[in-house]
């Protein structure tokens, strides 16, 4: 029995989904290698600063920090909050990371 085009159409949509959502996985599965990989240079930056006695936190620098991915938010016209939420999580990451390894 011929399908109808409906079921034809509805059958090519639930591809195309399938298939958006693949790449969808394959975006966060590189976001996660990317965190972790930041995650190793905080580790590093952690240590480099304990060793030469520097605090963990720069407020000034974490000021620019904001203030430089706003921009970049804004020239890929990425929504700025959900920037400055996901990049809050991860400097409240880096610093316990960094409080972390100075306890070891």
């Amino acid at each position: 029995m011929a399908r109808s085009k409906a079921a034809t159409g509805k059958s090519s949509l639930r591809r195309e989904l399938s298939s958006l959502r693949g790449y969808v996985q394959l975006i966060d599965k590189e976001i996660i290698n990317l965190i972790s990989a930041r995650q190793e240079l905080t580790d590093t930056l952690g240590l480099v600063k304990a060793a030469a006695n520097l605090p963990i936190r720069n407020k000034r620098l974490e000021q620019k920090f904001y203030t430089v991915r706003k921009t970049w938010a804004k020239r890929s016209k990425v929504d700025q909050k959900l920037v400055r939420e996901i990049f809050e999580l991860v400097l409240l990451s880096s610093v316990a990371r960094q409080a972390k390894a100075r306890r070891r």
